[in-house]
């Protein structure tokens, strides 16, 4: 008895942490706009929730330990999702850079394989280049060490990239059901 009870707080502890971590990476998709993804995470997720606490509802009041490994899954699964959604690194980020050092900047990370956009801007103690780097997330620590090698005192923001566009993008001509909602305004 005593070994079964043993075998089943943790088997509600593993399928805490993978239910929730599932959660915060399906929460995180959501935030991106990742219908697809968040569609599959949210339904595995359920599904192990549901097989879980199907199995504990009727036992929790005999066996209070239940109750705290499934809390205790629960924490830790939030903590392992952040973990694992920082190491897949999805998305795309901007980073943005304040230097004096722009075009020695830009010519680097130009040769590196990255679109930079170079602005003249005017800092507190004169002129300054601003350069906008898009990159995919899991790059930024090298686009900003580059920049550091070339200028330690260097400025950087980064951001989270919500729209993205292309430059010169080639548009083909509205057709069929596209072509419906231009009657109306």
């Amino acid at each position: 008895m005593v070994e079964s009870v043993i075998i089943n707080c943790f088997i509600i502890f593993f399928a805490r942490i993978a239910d929730v971590s599932l959660g915060t990476l399906r929460t995180l998709s959501m935030v991106r706009g990742d219908t697809v993804r968040s569609w599959f995470l949210g339904f595995f997720e359920v599904l192990i929730w549901i097989a879980v606490i199907s199995q504990i509802i009727d036992s929790v009041r005999d066996t209070p330990l239940y109750a705290l490994f499934y809390a205790s899954g629960f924490a830790t699964g939030t903590a392992v999702g952040i973990k694992i959604e920082r190491r897949l690194a999805i998305g795309e980020r901007v980073v943005m850079l304040f230097t004096r050092k722009g075009e020695q900047i830009a010519k680097h990370l130009r040769q590196n394989g990255f679109p930079v956009t170079e602005f003249e801007a005017r800092g507190q103690e004169g002129k300054i280049s601003h350069l906008f780097i898009k990159t995919q997330r899991k790059d930024v620590q090298g686009v900003v060490a580059m920049a550091n090698e070339l200028d330690p005192d260097c400025f950087v923001v980064v951001e989270q990239v919500e729209t993205l566009s292309r430059i010169n993008p080639v548009l083909s001509p509205r057709t069929g059901w596209r072509t419906q909602g231009r009657k109306f305004k």
